[in-house]
């Protein structure tokens, strides 16, 4: 089965991510959210476009309905970008979600740890997380840089000087 998934709307703008697990939340959302902007449909993915409401719900205009249509048009490319990129075992946390906006905040409910708890556990992971001997270094950094995005994402920003002491006294000594 395949992780990765071909999001085109045409043959000459495809784009292929690895589908959303369990452990690749960070690059996913970052990807997704390229795609979504690329495609005008980021707004609607995050609620900032909210669906067209009548001035009369009993009797809407003509350009009303056609914007309601157009707005319903891109909701459906917005979920279907969302669902398309989702690993199977994933598909469970969007159940449920009847607009992209849905979608995209229980995603982000589910994956993203929140508040200052959440903040202090990723900091607690970051400062304590120490390579030995054995460890490989490039992984070790690749580890320490994701626990830094996550940070970012919740608001708390680790600078790349910090982020750079962190490398250097997390090393072994040899």
């Amino acid at each position: 089965m395949s992780t990765t998934a071909n999001t085109a709307d045409t043959p000459s703008s495809m784009f292929r991510i690895e589908q959303l697990n369990e452990a690749n939340w960070v690059p996913w959302k970052r990807r997704v959210t390229a795609i979504l902007r690329e495609r005008g449909l980021l707004k609607i993915a995050e609620g900032t476009m909210q669906r067209p409401v009548a001035a009369d719900p009993g009797k809407p205009t003509k350009d009303e309905r056609k914007e309601r249509e157009r707005w319903e048009e891109l909701d459906g490319k917005a979920q279907t970008q969302i669902e398309l990129t989702l690993s199977d075992s994933q598909m469970v946390h969007i159940v449920g979600a009847k607009t992209a906006a849905e979608m995209w905040s229980q995603l982000k409910q589910v994956k993203e740890r929140g508040g200052k708890l959440g903040i202090l556990s990723l900091r607690r992971c970051l400062y304590r997380t120490i390579a030995d001997d054995a460890t490989d270094i490039a992984t070790h950094v690749t580890e320490l840089r994701r626990i830094q995005e996550e940070l970012a994402i919740l608001g708390s920003l680790v600078s790349d000087e910090d982020i750079l002491m962190l490398i250097i006294s997390s090393l072994p000594k040899s």
